[in-house]
């Protein structure tokens, strides 16, 4: 296995004058100060020097996967919204029709995170659906759906894995249903399950502020006999196209 030497050439790869890596960079998106730890496969994430300047993560070295975007602020997202990073704590969720969705998405709506969140509607309006998965023997309606985890590093395509979190089936009952729409606020907690609709013309965006994280994954749920979209991919959209959409929701 490679060891950073703490060090990395300007350009990011193997040639030109050496400069010293401020952080290593992860595939999850987490940071760690300094670059005393192999270049490599560390405690299960992929990691990557970074030389930091004043617009982010600037130079890199090329041992990530070439479809990794390490710099990226804007990326899609399965459930058919773009999320545009501003800090490890605050994003912006953008919902337009035109936005490519995962080939589960109809069927795999409901799902937690591992953080709790402050979202306030900056446009449109927002419908913060509240459900609950109870075991399948105790209701007999309703479609039935199966758990799974997100747990791992992020793959080729940006996502991580779905990994069965249950062996049996369950179905879920809508708990409650809430419109917020601009500059009204909505906090949810982790692990609460969700799904989130955008009325109207399916144009939306909202600040979201991460309040707290946790370590245990998040989760989704997708009807049983309809397969996990894996590999959705999350840079489908040229960095133009996406801020094209952010920009028709925001305004210029």
């Amino acid at each position: 296995m490679m060891r950073c030497d703490g060090e990395m050439s300007e350009d990011g790869g193997s040639g030109g004058p050496r400069v010293p890596c401020d952080a290593i960079r992860y595939d999850d998106g987490s940071v760690k100060g300094g670059c005393d730890e192999p270049c490599g496969f560390i405690m299960g994430k992929k990691g990557y020097g970074v030389v930091m300047d004043t617009n982010g993560f600037k130079h890199y070295n090329k041992m990530e996967h070439p479809m990794e975007r390490p710099n990226q602020k804007v990326s899609l997202h399965g459930l058919g919204f773009l999320q545009i990073q501003l800090t490890d704590q605050l994003r912006i969720h953008i919902w337009h029709p035109d936005l490519p969705r995962r080939r589960c998405f109809k069927y795999s709506s409901a799902h937690n995170h591992r953080f709790g969140f402050e979202s306030t509607v900056l446009t449109g309006m927002i419908v913060n659906r509240i459900v609950t998965p109870i075991p399948t023997q105790t209701i007999d309606k309703g479609d039935q759906y199966y758990l799974y985890r997100h747990d791992g590093p992020r793959m080729r395509h940006g996502n991580r894995a779905w990994i069965p979190a249950t062996d049996e089936p369950w179905r879920f009952v809508h708990t409650s249903s809430t419109s917020y729409v601009a500059g009204q606020k909505y906090p949810m907690l982790p692990y609460v399950w969700h799904e989130t609709g955008i009325p109207g013309d399916g144009r939306a965006a909202t600040l979201m502020y991460k309040t707290e994280e946790h370590e245990d994954p998040a989760h989704s749920a997708c009807q049983v006999g309809v397969k996990p979209d894996e590999a959705f991919d999350r840079f489908q959209m040229t960095d133009n196209d996406m801020w094209a959409i952010a920009r028709d929701v925001l305004g210029s």
